[in-house]
């Protein structure tokens, strides 16, 4: 009876949580382009060459089968959404699964408040601000259900009888899809282990923490491997975005990775209007150590899960440290959300955290939270569509510029070429303070301007280089608005267009 009920509620949770993504994420239920797509739809190479010199081999795998049976990603992007939303709830009840055998290993009878207050624990962890970025780039979809799905399954298959390899092989399929699906294991794992050893120190938790480390670390090295094997075979070059781990390298990065905190936690990571991480940080970690002081914990249990959580973020920030420039975008650090996770569950798990009205505090924190992750992933939304629209208005009035000047001249335009004015926005005027690569309109990337363009106006143009007469004249002006006149010079068959 008891198991049938625990059916009946996880069934419950897994359609909430799959509802409440496919709400949050509403506006991607219609086609929608980032810069790195219109290579996808107008070329009909999905880049599987490309993610390769990333170390992402299982995704190059995927994306070559696709290429071979003629799957679009793009085109199909709103299946593999939906499938992605799938895959999270999956992952929310694996986990939540695992979790309640841990409840009832200390005989705590989880009634469906705390079923609730797991679910929603674990709903912040895997779905956040930062993984409307995973949606956006809606030509990788898979990579991000590949690595998520199988980092989960390692952290959960690592208790087994041969768990240690299981674990390996799972995660091995994982980090090479996308290396910040590491995290994801590391945190999960983290807590299993806490939660295990009832928030005490023990021999067996060092000899687990030492299993998954060495877990990240096998892999870590075969990822590697792999890469210089693929460039000595000449399969790929030398890869410009991912260096491999260096000592130097690591440490010119750590005083970036320190400046870097105040706008992860007060910006958001420029996807937050205000700090809503950190004021949401400051709220948990007020009632966790609240928690420990009522029942008089020793200093020893406070640092403890401390430890864990700065291991946790540590492993989080990894991706970002073993490339060859400080490269920090919300996409690569989606793990950290799991921060929060980690301070959710251990406070459900203790004794002195069983007060109605502490849990009922710390779940309306936790909606109130949700509610704002879910407003600014639509605004996230909105913000995409909207750069497609303008991006596509720009694009028909330089064909009809290109239309009058054929029309004038008689000859027919079939090169083009790309340059910029003094001062260039990478951004349109939108509603967040976007970092980094998020909303770049596509004329600024050098590998979206022509083939954005070819998408949108139906045309096959050629790209080639701009004379330097015609840079240096346009690096004279300093552009607010379009102006066809003035910003596009023809010469017979070839056109050049200077981007504002």
């Amino acid at each position: 009876m008891e198991k049938t009920m625990n059916q009946k509620i996880s069934y419950g949770l897994f359609f909430c949580d799959f509802i409440v993504m496919c709400f949050a994420f509403k506006s991607y239920c219609i086609e929608y382009y980032c810069n790195d797509a219109y290579s996808i739809l107008c070329v009909a190479d999905q880049g599987a060459r490309f993610h390769l010199t990333n170390g992402r081999f299982i995704l190059s795998l995927f994306l070559f089968l696709f290429n071979v049976v003629h799957i679009n990603v793009v085109r199909m992007s709103v299946f593999f959404n939906l499938l992605y939303f799938f895959t999270v709830s999956l992952c929310i009840n694996i986990v939540q699964k695992k979790l309640r055998n841990l409840f009832f290993t200390k005989e705590k009878a989880v009634c469906l408040f705390e079923e609730i207050f797991l679910n929603i624990s674990l709903f912040i962890g895997y779905c956040n601000i930062f993984s409307a970025e995973w949606v956006y780039y809606n030509m990788c979809t898979i990579q991000f259900i590949i690595s998520i799905f199988f980092a989960t399954l390692s952290a959960v298959l690592f208790f087994h009888k041969k768990g240690f390899f299981l674990s390996l092989a799972t995660l091995f399929v994982s980090y090479n899809s996308y290396q910040p699906g590491m995290g994801i294991f590391v945190w999960l794992l983290l807590l299993f282990v806490y939660l295990n050893s009832d928030g005490k120190v023990t021999k067996n938790c060092f000899f687990q923490i030492f299993g998954a480390v060495l877990i990240c670390f096998i892999n870590f090295i075969l990822n590697l491997i792999i890469l210089k094997l693929f460039i000595v075979f000449n399969v790929i070059t030398s890869s410009e975005r991912f260096s491999g781990f260096h000592i130097k390298v690591v440490c010119s990065y750590l005083k970036d990775l320190l400046c870097f905190q105040r706008i992860l936690w007060f910006k958001g990571d420029g996807l937050t209007s205000f700090p809503l991480l950190f004021v949401f940080l400051v709220a948990l970690f007020f009632l966790y150590f609240y928690s420990f002081f009522k029942n008089r914990e020793t200093y020893y249990n406070v640092i403890y899960p401390v430890v864990l959580m700065l291991g946790g973020l540590l492993i989080s920030f990894l991706p970002i440290m073993v490339m060859t420039f400080f490269w920090a975008a919300p996409r690569q650090l989606v793990p950290i959300f799991f921060l929060f996770t980690f301070i959710l569950v251990s406070l459900l798990y203790r004794e002195t955290f069983y007060s109605l009205k502490l849990k009922s505090l710390a779940i309306g924190i936790c909606v109130f939270f949700i509610s704002f992750i879910i407003y600014f992933i639509q605004i996230y939304a909105g913000d995409v569509l909207l750069t497609n629209k303008i991006d596509k208005q720009r694009s028909m009035a330089i064909k009809d510029a290109i239309s009058d000047y054929e029309k004038s001249s008689g000859n027919i335009i079939q090169y083009i070429g790309f340059c910029h004015d003094k001062f260039p926005t990478w951004k349109y005027d939108l509603h967040l303070p976007y970092m980094w690569d998020s909303q770049n309109n596509m004329f600024m990337p050098e590998w979206s301007n022509l083939t954005g363009l070819n998408f949108y106006t139906y045309s096959t143009y050629v790209k080639i280089d701009v004379p330097q007469d015609i840079k240096n004249s346009f690096l004279e002006k300093d552009w607010f608005c379009l102006d066809t006149q003035r910003q596009i010079i023809f010469n017979e068959d070839k056109c050049y267009i200077c981007v504002y």
